[in-house]
This record gives structure tokens, C-alpha cells and sequence, in this order.
């Protein structure tokens, strides 16, 4: 028996859909709503599953993988989000006790040269007065 080469043709969004002839559509529809899920992972929604992941066999394998590997993408992507959540939480506090230090320290540097100031005088009057 003679297998029929595969016949190449473009989708719409820009994949090249490799099919052998005799498959007819029904490998097509698997081929396209594959190609269709992955130009919507590409724009960045990784809400998305395929319907043929519930098949027994290399079809359903693939769908499975697929959405597997999706789930992995969106889990690793919300704990991405939630570590930099996570960072800017811990700068923005970072940040309030920087200012607070700064603060303190120029109330300090005040009542130190109010001191001084003070010591300075008690001290040239006392220089005076001998």
C-alpha cells in the first residue's frame, strides 16, 4: 500500500498545517484548533484548553500535553505575579522605613546642633568671665 504525500497549506495565522490527504478533516480540525489555542497562548491567554485532550489515543495524548503544559505556563505565571507582588510590598515598606530613618536622623542632627550651639556659648562666656 502507497501512502499519499502530506499536503501542506497555510492557516490564517501564519502556521503551516501539515496533513496527509487521506485523513480527510476530521485531522484538520485537530491540527487547526490546536494552531488556534496556541495563537491565543502567544497573545497571552492561558485560559485556554483543547476539547480533544478526552480522546484514547495519540490525539487525546497530545491534547493532554498540551493542556498540561498551559496549566504549568499559567501556574508559573500567577506565582511570578505573586512574587512581585510580594517584592514591590516589601520595597514599598523598605522605602517608608528609609524616610522615617531620614527623619530621625535630621531631629538628632537638630537637637545635637541646638547642644553644641549652647556649649559653644556657656563656653566663650565662661572664657570671658575669667
Amino acid at each position: 500500500m502507497q501512502t499519499s504525500p502530506h499536503v501542506i497549506s497555510s492557516h490564517e495565522n501564519g502556521y503551516k498545517v501539515l496533513t496527509p490527504p487521506n485523513r480527510g478533516n476530521r485531522c484538520r480540525q485537530f491540527v487547526v484548533e490546536l494552531q488556534e489555542k496556541i495563537a491565543r497562548v502567544e497573545e497571552g491567554d492561558l485560559n485556554v484548553a483543547v476539547g480533544f485532550a478526552n480522546r484514547n489515543d495519540g490525539i487525546g495524548d497530545l491534547g493532554r500535553g498540551f493542556n498540561r503544559m498551559v496549566h504549568h505556563l499559567r501556574e508559573s505565571r500567577d506565582e511570578a505575579e505573586r512574587l512581585h507582588c510580594n517584592q514591590l510590598a516589601r520595597a514599598e515598606e523598605l522605602a517608608t522605613l528609609g524616610e522615617l530613618a531620614a527623619g530621625l536622623a535630621h531631629e538628632i542632627r537638630n537637637r545635637l546642633a541646638g547642644i553644641a550651639g549652647v556649649i559653644e556659648i556657656v563656653g566663650s562666656s565662661q572664657g570671658r568671665a575669667s
